[in-house]
């Protein structure tokens, strides 16, 4: 008898493929995406045929594919969305104005073209003038191969000889956010007067009497007739005539020239 169960017990280690069907646990993974496992899987060559592995698909996976399929539909909708809108492209038409000779005090009025050269509305956000310029209104939105206007008023009044001024205007044009619009002009005053100034050079409590002399024209060769000159404090004594032919000033035009 223990012969038998010692032949019987090395059979069994020696031939374990012995047994018809044999239950193996191949392999077990967890995650939070899949779960494999492998169920009732007979050894292949022992006369059995091997199960198919099964694939059991986790609640987790499930979700997070789901998850993920729908931000990418969001995506691809935002891109192909903004593809179709297009996108404004802003150009200035004229973005300098010369307005050349202006008498002084006049009020240089300009409307700058802005042209939509894109395929979506182009807007004006803002227009800021420089000092002395004044933006008086301007279009907002402009549509696909349209131009909108920029109406803007330089008072020269307290400007003299050349200028330039300029209005920065801002967009919603990615690859132009902001057109820089300029306004130059020769500021030309109806009198002008030679040297322009008076500087007396003294030391306090001294007495010292000096004269400087002013000439003035009219800058449009009109014909300028002085009547009175005022002093605004009484140590300045005042006088007026007009200039003798050898007092002329060469630049100082054809017409009448005083001497003050």
């Amino acid at each position: 008898m223990a012969l038998l169960l010692q032949q019987a017990g090395e059979r069994s280690h020696s031939r374990p493929a012995d047994r018809q069907a044999v239950d193996v646990e191949l392999w077990r993974f967890h995650s939070r995406a899949f779960s494999f496992k492998a169920r009732e899987c007979n050894i292949p060559g022992f006369g059995s045929t091997p199960s198919p592995v099964e694939v059991e698909e986790h609640p987790v996976m499930k979700h997070g594919f789901k998850t993920a399929i729908l931000a990418l539909s969001a995506v691809l909708l935002v891109a192909a969305t903004l593809l179709a809108a297009g996108k404004p492209k802003a150009v200035a038409v004229e973005p300098i104005k010369d307005a050349g000779n202006v008498p002084k005090g006049d009020k240089i009025i300009h409307d700058f073209v802005i042209r939509n050269d894109g395929d979506a509305p182009l807007e004006i956000t803002q227009v800021h003038p420089a000092c002395g310029c004044t933006v008086v209104e301007f279009d907002k939105t402009i549509a696909p191969g349209q131009t909108g206007k920029i109406h803007a008023v330089l008072d020269t009044s307290t400007f003299n000889g050349a200028i330039s001024k300029g209005v920065s205007v801002f967009t919603n044009d990615t690859d132009t956010p902001q057109i820089e619009l300029t306004v130059r002009a020769k500021v030309e005053p109806f009198i002008a007067v030679k040297p322009g100034y008076a500087r007396y050079i003294t030391v306090q409590g001294e007495q010292k009497e000096g004269t400087i002399t002013q000439t003035l024209w009219a800058t449009d060769g009109a014909p300028l007739d002085v009547v009175k000159v005022e002093s605004p404090y009484p140590f300045l004594k005042t006088s007026f005539r007009e200039a003798k032919p050898e007092e002329r000033l060469a630049d100082g035009g054809q017409g009448k020239q005083w001497k003050v």
